[in-house]
């Protein structure tokens, strides 16, 4: 009745499919094409005592959107945030950044969800009025090379940095030292040429449109990130990764988001590695080359933290050669219990079958039961045909040292599966342990996580 209400005042039609309001407010695929439909849908938002907020695949301008954003915040109440396939830009941007720096309103989020609204690009026109909000996030932007002492300092185990670590720390360290030598030449040159430097300085390269939700999140007490079918740019990867250390989230999804190899790495380095809170981490499906230089960084700083117990890294190249460092964050991880990886279609079969055949390798020679099992009496399966790229689920229970193969549940039959002539069986079961397993099929963190939530 309140929505029927602000649309008569508003002057604009009902939809077709009516929102859902209460302490859920849920609109999906709904066509809010003028903004009289979304401060309609606002002024009915405002009524109620909302805690949790989930727009998908709903059609509506960025102005609305933030006055929809606006409204969910003034409950004080509100715990999650969903918005999901919309358009939008830097009003609901910093719609979110006002309601989170308001301690009243922003400290009962918990869980943000930004998937696939298109916000992972750079600012390339600051609009009046926004200025203020991103130069509060510009510190975010700096590059901080770790080197070892830095990660010594912080009682991190910086005498097990791979070679490749060490190489990319030096090159770091390398791409500062043009900029220091031109400073340090016009601070001896003219009156023209501290002139060129004060115009150059003033010339910043535009902000990430989420700079200033980056730079919130440090303040908040957000707990649950997830940015995935987001294309991150690489200054909104730089921001992301400088303020998860300052942050105190726990879970951060990055599906889908384009992450190069460089992205992962300033990933990794700057932000996994520093972060202190982090239990759980979604890299599926990026664009990763497979070469081990990214994937080794990633495992090495998940090897070395002491909290992070999820990561998912399947959908993604791999290479045979990520196979030792995999081995070493399997042997010395205090925290690991869940590792997803492989997937991809576009990798090679060979890759992928020796990759499989080394983790079914080491977990059968590291088990506590098979001490003295020869290589040769280690039994690996092949994978079925039409599985030779199905994912691959190392996985432990807590406060246990032996790893398991498990492999994702059988995907459901699909109609035309049930329409063909040839019967359809479900994949092949990963081989029997002598032991009853103490983890179930699949990953249990997930399965966990699902039930908790129903």
């Amino acid at each position: 009745a309140v929505y029927r209400d602000a649309c008569k005042r508003c002057k604009v039609q009902v939809l077709e499919t009516m929102p859902i309001l209460g302490e859920m407010v849920e609109v999906v695929g709904a066509n809010l094409e003028e903004t009289k439909h979304c401060y309609a849908l606002a002024e009915a938002v405002r009524t109620c005592a909302v805690k949790g907020l989930k727009v998908e695949e709903c059609y509506m301008p960025d102005m609305g959107a933030a006055k929809i954003i606006e409204a969910a915040f003034s409950g004080e109440h509100l715990e999650t945030v969903t918005l999901s396939g919309l358009t939008l830009s830097y009003r609901s941007v910093l719609a979110l950044y006002t309601a989170l720096r308001q301690n009243r309103l922003g400290n009962s989020l918990r869980h943000l969800t930004l998937a696939a609204c298109g916000l992972g690009g750079d600012l390339e026109l600051m609009p009046p009025g926004a200025a203020a909000a991103y130069e509060k996030g510009r510190a975010l932007l700096e590059s901080h090379p770790v080197d070892e002492e830095t990660l010594a300092r912080g009682g991190d185990v910086a005498g097990l940095l791979s070679e490749h670590l060490q190489e990319s720390l030096r090159k770091a360290k390398l791409d500062e030292r043009p900029a220091l030598h031109m400073a340090t030449a016009t601070s001896f040159g003219s009156d023209a040429g501290e002139d060129e430097v004060e115009k150059e300085e003033e010339e910043l390269p535009p902000p990430p449109v989420l700079l200033p939700v980056f730079h919130q999140l440090t303040l908040s007490r957000v707990l649950h990130l997830n940015l995935s079918q987001t294309w991150l740019s690489p200054s909104s990867v730089r921001a992301l990764s400088n303020s998860l250390p300052q942050t105190q989230i726990e879970v951060i999804k990055l599906d889908e988001c384009g992450l190069s190899d460089d992205a992962v790495e300033e990933l990794a380095l700057q932000g996994l590695l520093r972060s202190r809170l982090l239990l759980e981490v979604s890299l599926r499906r990026n664009q990763l080359s497979g070469n081990p230089g990214a994937i080794s960084t990633l495992f090495h700083a998940v090897r070395i933290h002491a909290r992070i117990a999820h990561l998912d890294l399947a959908e993604n190249l791999m290479h045979p050669e990520c196979v030792p460092e995999l081995s070493k964050l399997l042997r010395h991880s205090v925290s690991l219990l869940c590792l997803h990886l492989l997937g991809c279609e576009d990798s090679q079969v060979e890759d992928t079958v020796a990759i499989q055949g080394a983790c079914y390798r080491w977990v059968a020679q590291n088990a506590a039961v098979n001490e003295h099992l020869e290589p040769e009496e280690i039994n690996i399966p092949k994978p079925a045909q039409g599985e030779e790229h199905s994912e691959v689920i190392l996985c432990r229970a807590p406060d246990a040292k032996d790893w398991q193969v498990a492999a994702p549940p059988p995907k459901p039959m699909r109609r035309h599966d049930e329409e063909s002539t040839t019967p359809w069986a479900p994949a092949a079961p990963p081989p029997a342990t002598p032991e009853k397993s103490v983890c179930p099929e699949g990953c249990w963190i997930k399965e966990a996580r699902q039930a908790n939530v129903k």
